[in-house]
């Protein structure tokens, strides 16, 4: 039976069907000498293994701090791709390590790279990647002549890694921390901030400031007449994030550890000054001046200074004065300002501690500041100081008058360090900060102790250092033994202290002279002596040196054989 049509020619298409899709042959001929020894004697009774492993990532996070609130330290980030095969006859290995390394920097609230990215061909960024290959001779081939075993260790990519000074810095104190651990030292005592909150206001000014929120930035607790708190001298205000904005940082701290392009953790906040809103960033650490609406009567506009700083973590907003004062005597002092004829309190400093100035006492007429030790033995200062004149004068000698004896004082000194602060888009202002130092910190760097006579009978050992209440014009003396010999200095503290002194003790008999050296120095603010040897032998020799004197006072020396 045949259909209609069965016997039409008609025209089909080859690559419809399968059965045509048949290899073509190729002639068998001699395989070239080189890749008959690569590749055909490594085939011959080779072991059919394989495996591989693939570790997509692995996090290594250092985080420290007290309490729930971690500070992020370190972030490194590593994928890990390997493949094995034929390890029993003929290994044949790879391997891909991916390596980014990045570090927090708290004071900007980044994370800075340490290992850097390389950037690819479509201008993406990835991981700095180091490859290695490892291909075995074939164990079952006698004809194999490769090497036992060939490792390659390869990069498409240098290596650059990025060392900062606060890289450098985070990398001191995480070692501290971890010597102090390892000998089971208690860490040094930081202030302890009130609750959790990630953000906390702390007025140091002497006047109040009302706090509001923003839209990122709520105040913990409300105050029932409305939406500010008034925040008085010394009072900490808790500040948290809107649920929002929170999330947002979360998952950003989370994805731009090793990002390129990072969002800075920052929030708005909007405070009340003598009737004045402004609103204030909070995110990296820095300071701001705050200029207020109102004159001194000495014609200076008030202003405060805003610090953000970075504690445990957590972002402290504080208001301050432009002036504050930094207490390195060893008694507690009072710090007055001058009103008309009466003398207003700012507070007491310890010894070590700082106080801020209050800014209504602070921008007097004169802008003066009187002292006095914080005890009875002493009446305040007939001396003061002004911040007017602060970028003009920075150090100053001060006395306080005995009560039981005018005639006699006790003194020291002030040193002014001035900072400029921003004060708004691309403007500066000057902040002060005055450091109490003692008239004279004495220091004996010679072998042997030293007594003092004047003005204060005591020992200072080989090393040591002492206060002494001297200033210019005023009298030192000391003695020493020296070989049997007692040796003593009598001078006047000079007005113009050169870097490098020589100074002669003598004996009481004037029969002999010993020199010595007093180096002056203020680098650090305070007026330093030390009184030291200007020569020193060193032995270097395998022979024990013993000293002996001869004519012309010149220095001999016997020889012994050290056993």
């Amino acid at each position: 039976m045949l259909y209609y049509g069965s016997c039409l020619s008609t025209r089909h298409r080859l690559l419809r069907f399968w059965f045509f899709h048949t290899p073509t042959a190729e002639e068998a001929c001699e395989v070239d000498e080189q890749n008959g020894e690569t590749g055909g004697s490594n085939d011959v009774g080779r072991i059919s293994e394989q495996a591989s492993v693939e570790i997509e990532r692995v996090n290594f996070t250092l985080e420290a701090g007290a309490g729930t609130i971690p500070v992020p330290l370190v972030f490194m980030q590593m994928l890990v791709r390997a493949e094995a095969s034929s390890w029993s006859s003929a290994l044949q290995a790879s391997a891909q390590l991916s390596l980014q390394m990045s570090y927090y920097n708290e004071a900007l609230s980044v994370w800075e790279p340490v290992i850097e990215p390389i950037e690819n061909v479509m201008s993406e960024w990835t991981p700095w990647s180091l490859k290695m290959t490892v291909k075995g001779r074939n164990k079952l081939d006698p004809l194999d002549t490769q090497p036992e075993m060939d490792v390659k260790i390869e990069a498409d990519n240098i290596l650059n890694l990025t060392v900062t000074k606060s890289f450098i810095s985070l990398l001191n104190n995480t070692s501290e921390k971890f010597a102090q651990a390892a000998k089971q030292f208690t860490p040094p005592v930081t202030r302890q901030l009130p609750g959790l909150s990630p953000f906390i206001v702390l007025n140091e000014t002497g006047i109040i400031i009302k706090i509001a929120g923003s839209d990122n930035l709520q105040v913990l607790y409300v105050s029932e007449t409305g939406h500010e708190v008034e925040a008085e001298h010394g009072r900490f205000i808790d500040l948290h994030m809107s649920k929002e904005t929170s999330a947002v940082a979360a998952d950003s701290q989370d994805k731009e550890r090793l990002s390129s392009t990072q969002a800075e953790l920052s929030a708005n906040l909007r405070i009340n000054l003598l009737d004045t809103v402004r609103q204030l960033k909070i995110g990296r650490a820095g300071k701001v001046a705050i200029p207020l609406p109102k004159k001194s009567d000495g014609g200076y506009r008030w202003k405060i200074i805003a610090e953000t700083s970075i504690e445990n973590g957590r972002r402290l907003l504080t208001f301050t004065s432009h002036v504050h004062v930094t207490n390195h005597l060893d008694v507690p002092m009072e710090l007055y300002s001058k009103n008309s004829s009466n003398l207003d309190l700012f507070g007491a400093v310890a010894p070590g501690e700082t106080l801020q100035l209050a800014v209504p006492l602070l921008f007097s007429a004169t802008g003066e500041i009187f002292f006095r030790p914080a005890n009875d033995k002493c009446e305040v200062s007939f001396e003061s100081i002004t911040w007017h004149q602060f970028t003009h004068s920075k150090r100053q000698t001060i006395r306080c008058d005995l009560s039981e004896d005018t005639t006699q004082g006790y003194f020291f000194e002030t040193v002014v360090f001035e900072e400029k602060v921003r004060e708004g888009v691309d403007q500066f202002t000057q902040m002060f900060s005055v450091h109490l130092y003692p008239p004279l910190q004495f220091h004996n760097i010679l072998p042997f102790p030293v007594t003092v006579e004047i003005p204060v009978a005591l020992d200072i050992e080989p090393g040591e250092s002492v206060q002494l209440n001297l200033i210019t014009n005023q009298r030192l003396r000391l003695w020493a033994s020296y070989l049997g010999e007692m040796y003593s200095l009598d001078m006047v503290i000079p007005q113009d202290k050169k870097d490098l002194e020589v100074v002669a003790l003598n004996t009481d008999s004037g029969s002999s002279e010993l020199l010595l050296g007093i180096h002056w120095s203020t680098q650090y603010g305070d007026l330093k002596a030390y009184l030291y040897a200007p020569f020193w032998l060193v032995n270097n020799t395998s022979m024990i040196l013993k000293h002996m004197v001869g004519q012309a006072f010149l220095f001999l020396f016997l020889y012994y054989e050290k056993h």
